[in-house]
This record gives C-alpha cells, sequence and structure tokens, in this order.
C-alpha cells in the first residue's frame, strides 16, 4: 500500500511531464479540454504537440523506483511517426487489443502501430530510446479536399474481427467506418440525415442554412457504443444474427440509435430508429446544448447524457417485451424493437466554486459553461468520470446494482429496488476555483485498474502536470457468480433480520457521507486572484469542512457514543445470563450424568428380564398340545434322518460282513500259496490304504450316528 502511495507522489515529477513542461512552456494557451493521455495497463502514452510524437513509460517502473527526487531520472521512450500528423491532434485513443494508437484531430484521423514489447516491464523494441512508428493518414484526401468537415467523434469499432474499425462521425451527419489496414476510403457510410442535400448547391444559402441548423443542434454530436443484441430477421428461431447497437446524441437532446453488422450483407443499409421518446416529457427535451453521450455496460443499459451547462441525465433504455418480425427483402431494412428512454434522474456539475459576496452574504452566479467529456471506469460500471475546461467530476450511481437484481428477479422479496437512491457526484480537481479565473482545461483524463498499482484516476493539467488520485473501492461492483453454483438454491435467514435496522457501519457510513466536497485547486500560473477572492475561497472550504466534516463528524461521534453506552448495558445484561447459563449448564451436566447411570441400570434390568421372558415363551410354547409348523416340519426331519440312520446301519453291517469275508479269503490264499509266491507290495499297500479309508469312513459314521441319537434322543435298541 506504501508503495501504491509512493508511485502516485512521484509521477508527477517524472522526467516525461518536465520535458513536456519545457517544449510546452511557450505554447499557446487552449481553452478547451482534450485527451491526450492514454493508458493500457501499466504503460502510460502522451500526446506532445510540438514534436509530433508520443511519450511512453511504464507505471510499475516508477512504483519500484518511487523516490521523489530520483523520478525525474527514469528513462522514458519516444515514438516517431512516420508520417506525423498535418492536423491538430486532440484527442489519442488506444485500440481494445492496445496494438494501434489513433491519433483524433478535427481536420484528421492518423493510426500509429505500436512495435512490439519485450523485457522486465515490457518496454517497446526492449526499451530502445527512439523507435520509428509506421503510421497510416485516414482518408487523408477527403478530409483536404473538404475543408468544412470536421470530425466531431472517433471510436473503435467493438466487434472488429481484426481489431482494425474505426468509426469516425463528422459535421457533414455522417457515421463512417474505416478499416485502418486500408485507410483510403470508408468501407461503410451511413449518412445520419438529409441536411446537406436539402441545403441545395448554392454555397451561401447553404453556409447559412447550416449555421442556423447547427444552432438548433439539429446534428449529431457524438455517439457511443452499446451491447450487442440478436435481431430476428424471420419467423423461426433460429433466424436471429447478432447485432452491434450504436446510439447518436444530437445537439438538441435526441437520441437515437443505429444496428450495425459489418459481416453482414442483411444490414447494408441500417435503419436509423428515433428519436427515442424520454419519460417523464420536458418542455426543454433536457436541454439543447447537448456535447457527449456514455453507454454504461449494465442491464438494463443507463445512458449518460451531458451538455455544455454542466447537466447530466442518467436514462435507463427500456425494450418493448413483444418481439417484432420483418421478411427478409433484398434491400430492405430490418426494424429494431422499439426503446424508451426513462430519464430516472438529473445532476448539475459545480464547474466552478460557489463563493458568496463578502458584502451582501449573496451567491455569485457563474454563467460560464464549456464541453464536458465522459470517460467510462473500466474498474466498475457503476462510475464515470467528467473532464472540462473547468477541472474533473467522478459520479457513481449505486442504484445500478439493484436495478440489475430487481430485473434479474422482481418477485424476489429480498430484493427492493429504492427509487430514491441519487447519485454521488465528487469534485475532484477544479481548474476554475472562482467566476474571474480563466479557464484552465484538462488535458487527458484515464484510469488504472491494476492490483498491484491500485485503482487510481490520471488527470493531466493544461501546464503538463499529472494527477493521480486514489479511487474509493468500496464502489467496487461484487463478482459474478460462478457458473459451477446453482442459481436455483434460495439463501434463507433469520426473520430478525429482516425486521432489522441498517447495519451500525452503514449508518455511521451514511451520516459521514458529503455531499460537496473540496476539490484539488490546480490553476495556470496566469491566474490573479485578489484578497477578496482569496477570502471566498477560503470561507467556502472553511464552510464546507465545518458542514460536511466537522459536524457530520459530531454526529457520528454522538452515535458511536450511544452505541457504545447501549453495548455497555448489553454486554454487562449478556454477561449475567452467560454466568446463569454456566451455573445452568453445571446442574444439567450433573442430571444428565444421574440420567446416564440411571438408563445404565434400566437398560441392563430390561435385558435379564427379555430374557426371562424369551425362556417363559420357549417353555409354553413346549407344552402345546398342537404342534407348530416349525415342529412339524422338525419331526419330518428327523424321521428322514432316522431313515437314513437305519439304511447307514444296514450299509455298516454288510460292509463289516464283506469285510470278514474278505480277511477270510486273504488268510486262505495265503496259506495256499507258497511262501516265496505272495502279492506285489504294490497291490498290498493299495489294498491295505482301502481298507484303512473305508474303516475310517465307517467309524465316522457310526460317531454321526451317535451323535444324531443322542441329539434326538432315541435310543438305540
Amino acid at each position: 500500500m506504501a508503495a501504491s502511495m509512493q508511485w502516485r507522489k512521484s509521477l508527477k515529477f517524472h522526467d516525461i511531464f518536465q520535458y513536456l513542461r519545457k517544449v510546452q512552456e511557450h505554447a499557446t494557451k487552449e481553452t478547451d479540454s482534450k485527451d491526450l493521455l492514454a493508458v493500457r495497463g501499466c504503460d502510460i502514452y502522451v500526446w506532445n504537440t510540438n514534436g509530433s510524437d508520443i511519450l511512453t513509460t511504464n507505471l510499475k517502473y516508477i512504483a519500484e523506483k518511487s523516490d521523489p527526487e530520483k523520478s525525474s531520472k527514469l528513462p522514458f521512450q519516444r515514438l516517431f511517426c512516420t508520417d506525423p500528423p498535418l492536423f491538430d491532434v486532440e484527442s489519442i485513443l488506444l485500440s481494445p487489443t492496445g496494438n494501434l494508437l489513433a491519433l483524433i484531430g478535427p481536420r484528421g484521423v492518423s493510426v500509429v502501430e505500436l512495435p512490439r514489447q519485450w523485457g522486465k516491464y515490457a518496454s517497446f523494441e526492449g526499451g530502445k530510446e527512439k523507435i520509428n512508428c509506421r503510421t497510416h493518414a485516414i482518408e487523408e484526401r477527403h478530409f483536404s479536399s473538404h475543408s468544412k468537415v470536421k470530425v466531431l467523434h472517433a471510436a473503435w469499432y467493438p466487434g472488429s474481427e481484426t481489431d482494425s474499425c474505426l468509426v469516425v462521425l463528422t459535421s457533414d451527419s455522417q457515421l463512417r467506418f474505416y478499416d485502418v489496414c486500408d485507410g483510403h476510403a470508408p468501407i461503410q457510410v451511413i449518412p445520419l440525415s438529409d441536411t446537406d442535400s436539402e441545403f441545395g448547391s448554392t454555397v451561401d444559402l447553404s453556409t447559412t442554412r447550416k449555421g442556423f441548423t447547427v444552432a438548433l443542434g439539429e446534428l449529431p454530436v457524438s455517439f457511443d457504443f452499446g451491447e450487442p443484441i440478436p435481431v430476428q430477421y424471420g419467423k423461426q428461431e433460429d433466424q436471429k444474427e447478432m447485432v452491434q447497437l450504436i446510439y447518436i446524441l444530437w445537439g438538441n437532446g435526441n437520441v437515437y440509435s443505429l444496428a450495425v453488422s459489418l459481416t453482414s450483407k442483411r444490414f447494408s443499409k441500417p435503419q436509423l430508429t428515433g428519436p427515442l421518446s424520454m419519460h417523464p416529457p420536458a418542455e426543454d427535451n433536457y436541454g439543447t446544448d447537448a456535447c457527449s453521450i456514455l453507454c454504461l455496460r449494465s442491464n438494463p443499459p443507463v445512458l449518460v447524457v451531458a451538455t455544455c451547462s454542466g447537466n447530466l441525465y442518467h436514462c435507463v433504455v427500456l425494450n418493448q417485451e413483444e418481439e417484432k418480425y420483418c421478411e427478409l427483402f433484398s434491400k430492405q431494412p430490418i426494424p429494431l424493437p422499439e426503446s424508451t428512454l426513462y430519464v430516472y434522474e438529473s445532476v448539475e456539475l459545480e464547474l466552478s466554486l460557489t463563493t458568496v459576496a463578502i458584502e451582501t452574504d449573496e451567491v455569485i452566479e457563474d454563467d460560464f459553461s464549456c464541453p464536458i467529456k465522459l470517460h467510462r471506469d473500466d474498474a466498475t460500471s457503476i462510475r464515470y468520470h467528467c473532464s472540462h475546461s473547468a477541472g474533473v467530476h467522478t459520479v457513481i450511481l449505486p442504484w445500478i446494482d439493484s436495478l440489475e437484481n430487481f430485473c434479474l428477479d422482481p418477485s424476489s422479496p429480498e430484493i427492493k429496488f429504492k427509487q430514491t437512491d441519487e447519485a454521488i457526484v465528487e469534485h475532484l480537481v477544479c481548474t476554475k476555483p472562482v467566476a474571474t479565473s480563466p479557464p484552465s482545461p484538462i488535458f487527458g483524463l484515464c484510469v488504472v485498474t491494476d492490483t498491484v498499482l491500485g485503482t487510481t484516476l490520471l488527470a493531466l493539467t493544461s501546464v503538463y502536470e499529472c494527477i493521480a488520485l486514489p479511487l474509493l473501492s468500496r464502489y467496487k461492483r461484487d463478482a459474478g457468480r460462478l457458473l459451477s453454483v446453482s442459481g436455483s438454491g434460495k439463501k434463507y435467514q433469520s426473520p430478525m433480520k429482516e425486521i432489522a435496522r441498517e447495519p451500525f457501519d452503514i449508518h455511521i457510513q451514511n451520516a459521514l457521507a458529503r455531499d460537496a466536497s473540496n476539490p484539488l485547486l490546480k490553476t495556470t500560473s496566469k491566474t490573479d486572484l485578489s484578497p477578496q477572492e482569496c477570502f471566498q475561497l477560503l470561507s467556502r472550504s472553511t464552510q464546507i469542512f465545518r458542514e460536511e466534516y466537522i459536524q457530520k463528524q459530531e454526529l457520528a461521534r454522538e452515535d458511536i457514543q450511544r452505541r457504545v453506552r447501549f453495548l455497555r448495558e448489553q454486554k454487562k445484561y449478556l454477561s449475567n445470563e452467560l454466568q446463569k447459563s454456566r451455573e445452568a449448564r453445571n446442574i444439567l451436566t450433573d442430571k444428565a450424568r444421574q440420567m446416564a447411570d440411571r438408563y445404565d441400570d434400566t437398560y441392563e434390568n430390561q435385558r435379564l428380564i427379555v430374557q426371562r421372558v424369551e425362556n417363559v415363551l420357549r417353555k409354553v410354547q413346549s407344552r402345546l398340545p398342537v404342534l407348530s409348523d416349525e415342529e412339524k416340519d422338525m419331526h419330518k426331519e428327523l424321521k428322514s434322518i432316522e431313515e437314513r440312520m437305519k439304511r447307514s446301519k444296514n450299509s455298516l453291517e454288510q460292509i463289516r460282513v464283506k469285510q470278514r469275508y474278505q480277511r477270510n479269503q486273504i488268510l486262505h490264499q495265503q496259506d495256499e500259496e507258497k511262501p516265496k509266491k505272495g502279492m506285489p507290495n504294490k497291490q498290498s499297500t493299495m489294498i491295505k490304504t482301502l481298507l484303512k479309508d473305508e474303516g475310517d469312513q465307517i467309524c465316522d459314521m457310526v460317531k454321526n450316528l451317535k451323535l444324531v441319537m443322542s441329539q434326538v434322543g432315541v435310543i438305540n435298541p
């Protein structure tokens, strides 16, 4: 944690920003905000307007060598363009894979191919100080020949298979799709209005009408990509195709949707849907000076519309449940399901600090307005950032999680969606503290989401000072459910928790929540504040510290003390109850021991009684006059045994007679034969063995017969 805090302090002393401050010292001061800063992973990129090159370094290297005194000696790399852009670059944009870097300006677009990275900190080409990078100018002839056509907005197409498709919105109301590998001509051009065709060929009349159109906000000014959606082009279920949804913002506040697919011929002429109806309706259509739009990655999607006056509108996109089908015909556009926008809330940003006049105690109003750029936060989808000519704001939408859970299972009693939840706005950086201060725009804003460095917001001021501010981690969204976890299981909890109040830590967090904050003041060197203005800023800061910090901390301290007194009383009460429970436990232990002894005695008595009952039943059964089925079966079995014994006895007598006869025959034969002649030893041995075996068998049969007779009780006659 200490290392992550140290590199944030060392970043502004890095040699990159000292070099930029040196080369831009005599440059013309600008009043419009830009996006000259980009971050991917731990690599930071800064565009050098004076040298038309890109400065880059690795933030982990700065964290490892995080010493403010030595940070100015850390090396960095310079990426030169083989074909430097001839226009002023106002924004740099990395592709999703980080291989391409788009240089965007009002008079053109160029794409830089970044070299390969290797080494400990993944430096470009192993850490070379200067590297030439191949640069492609996107349709340079078109922008040079049409001097009145300007680039309003550009973004990488998220559904590109090669990660090389760039979408550009121009001031002639055209959405142009380019493959940067061959940027001489667009692969697709979508006209968003027929304004140019209505103006005619007369230059003066066309210019006049176009000026009125721009003033009335009837031209597109920005766009953003939504989530891919399936569109059904037939009646069968499998006749669906995924298309990329684009939300386009007009200057008058209208929002249109456009479905695009670069891989399907069915969308060769996509249909522009809108304007999307906004509820509840407003007389001014929620502002006539819209300048930027952002689509948050949530379900349902949430659109953020920003105006130059500092108003933000959070709109929930609601789609109709009924699906629309359209038969597939040649060159016939396929309509999308109609969508509506529900304006959940509106937020007004404090562009310059609100001060009070010393003499009259009246609030000094400032009508300052400027375009606002919206930046997505990759760490969480419930937070985004705003940069403008007066500073930086961060907006958090805590109600998105509740809305998503409610939409997934609206019938669940555990999920409650409160429409009273409001957005949390934090004023982080202020570059225009008072109304008389000149604008000091932000030249870059991005978010570092590395786990080692910590979630950090990087802001580049107009004097090329990089500000690193840590972002609160308590606004991170929970991890999604694993696929191995079943979603059908219900979570049961105590009924008391359902009626209990909110947890005490949440109560303290809500009590300490601030409605206003003191931003970090960063002004230009030409800003000259009078003593009266300094006193107004001091009074405002003191009032905010008193109202938003000291008073709320006093209230939280009182709540904590009240909670401590209650917990102490509860501790005494629970200690007494615990002592009583211990005494009751000892009593129950003694009773359990006595009951165990009684149980053993009772069990032994029961065993003896059961044994006596079995003996009684056996005797009673033996004295019954009627035989049971078992006894009958036993009687039959005994008779059969008796018959077998008789047969065995007869067989035994016959064997004995035969044995005596054979013995006599052998003796008689031995007497008749000569003494020298006799039976061979082998035959005599075999006969003896047989006789011995038969004798053993006869003995075994006699023993078995006697044993059976003794068991049956039959007396041998």
